[in-house]
């Protein structure tokens, strides 16, 4: 909390809304592209995302090091992780590096952090209404009892 010049109390702004440098922007770009335009809907293992990332940034710093510099707070969970603009499989917001084999995802700021950039505020809409009908569509033909893992394409 912070005093104003009436003397009220206001909360602090939310370091997870704090402004993105392009880079940092670019890597949630890339965590989120094959959520959409890939035929099956799914978040990228880490593996992808550092290539992609390196293809179109061969001059860029190290990648876990970019996720480590995204913003984030303190967790108050039973780990004690932090909550951060990126999720991933296994624990440890940034006590290592990410594994190549674990799958990495946008968290809710991570998706609030993308939909406010000027390029993603006029598609990120359409994008998740289109994934949420998708979705919906699928699991009204998913059988109750159904033996096998359940796979999702898109169109």
């Amino acid at each position: 909390m912070r005093m104003t010049a009436s003397d009220r109390l206001e909360p602090d702004p939310n370091p997870l809304l704090a402004e993105l440098t392009p880079m940092q922007t670019d890597l949630l770009e890339i965590i989120w592209r094959p959520v959409v335009q890939s035929t099956v809907s799914c978040w990228p293992v880490w593996d992808y995302v550092v290539r992609t990332f390196r293809n179109e940034h061969p001059n860029a710093p190290d990648c876990d090091d970019l996720r480590r510099s995204l913003p984030s707070i303190d967790g108050s969970g039973p780990r004690g992780d932090r909550y951060g603009l990126v999720w991933r499989t296994s624990p440890g917001f940034g006590t290592k590096n990410v594994n190549p084999s674990e799958i990495v995802g946008l968290t809710i700021a991570g998706l609030m952090q993308r939909s406010s950039t000027a390029r993603a505020s006029t598609i990120f809409p359409d994008e998740v209404a289109t994934l949420v009908g998708t979705y919906a569509r699928t699991e009204e033909e998913v059988s109750t009892y159904c033996d096998k893992p359940l796979t999702l394409a898109t169109d």
